[in-house]
């Protein structure tokens, strides 16, 4: 059901203008997430929609219906989305996989990366961050940015603190989410009681998706 949820985002991906694309992005990057790897099976469906997502991107970037910037910025996004929810798959080879044996995990790396060495994984995961490899200084530097109260804001602050937590904050909570069992720091930041109130929920639900793995 999950894939075929997803499969229905990206169409509404495929057919969203540039003003829609942040709401869809983050849509994806939810579903991306929560999925798992159970067996071969799953690792095959997870492949598919790995090469969907390259396919989309490469279409629009040629796709002369869109304007100049949105054959920029939907490759981007779907490009985004798909470091992420590879990344994801990696991460969930790598920790939540005990039922399989190193034969079968090695299998499942030749289904997302061709030619792969399995002993590289943490290589391969850390590529899936592209030029987001300060992500952790990013993350923490941005939530202090955000680090007011209800009571110090006018409503023109509110909306654009929103607006910074939607388009900055929530995806790179996505991609530290996969880190939280590698990195001090980042689980750190999630079991912290601190959070702005601004970004709490996304927390709470980023927690709920991870203790379900």
């Amino acid at each position: 059901m999950s894939i075929d949820v997803f499969n229905q985002l990206l169409s509404q991906v495929e057919a969203a203008n540039q003003s829609k694309l942040t709401d869809e992005k983050l849509k994806l990057m939810h579903m991306a997430v929560s999925f798992r790897i159970h067996d071969l099976d799953s690792a095959n469906e997870i492949r598919k929609l790995l090469e969907r997502l390259e396919e989309l991107a490469n279409e629009a970037s040629q796709d002369p219906r869109l304007s100049a910037n949105c054959r920029q910025s939907k490759p981007a996004v779907l490009q985004e989305v798909r470091d992420l929810l590879l990344l994801k798959a990696l991460t969930c080879l790598k920790y939540s996989c005990a039922n399989m044996d190193i034969n079968e995990k090695c299998e499942v790396m030749h289904m997302l990366i061709p030619d792969s060495d399995f002993v590289k994984i943490d290589k391969y995961r850390m590529q899936c961050l592209g030029d987001s490899v300060t992500i952790i200084d990013e993350l923490v530097g941005s939530i202090n940015s955000l680090n007011v109260t209800p009571k110090t804001i006018d409503k023109s602050h509110v909306a654009s603190q929103t607006r910074a937590i939607r388009e900055t904050i929530l995806p790179q909570l996505y991609f530290a989410c996969c880190f939280v069992e590698d990195n001090s720091r980042i689980k750190e930041l999630f079991n912290s009681k601190k959070w702005n109130y601004g970004i709490e929920r996304y927390i709470v639900e980023l927690k709920t998706i991870l203790q379900q793995g």
